[in-house]
């Protein structure tokens, strides 16, 4: 049964997919990524003030239909 989740951008944007329960949080990255264009490696997932893992899944993290995430770009780079 799939549900719908929204993540929020940094820029105010509010982007909706829909998931099964059982997705990770990398597949959600890697769905982002093909509909979006954010890379997944730069990409952090946060839900309740935590950054999510990528092996657990939607419902591992107590996500559930119209669930808020946050996504966080990790910019690389350095002095």
């Amino acid at each position: 049964m799939q549900m719908q989740i929204f993540v929020k951008t940094f820029d105010g944007k509010v982007l909706s997919l829909d998931l099964e329960p059982t997705a990770t949080i990398e597949g959600l990255k890697a769905k982002l990524e093909a509909k979006y264009g954010v890379r997944a490696d730069s990409q952090n997932i946060v839900y309740a003030g935590k950054v999510l893992e990528n092996h657990k899944t939607l419902a591992e993290n107590n996500i559930k239909n119209d669930s808020a995430l946050y996504l966080v770009i990790r910019l690389s780079g350095g002095f």
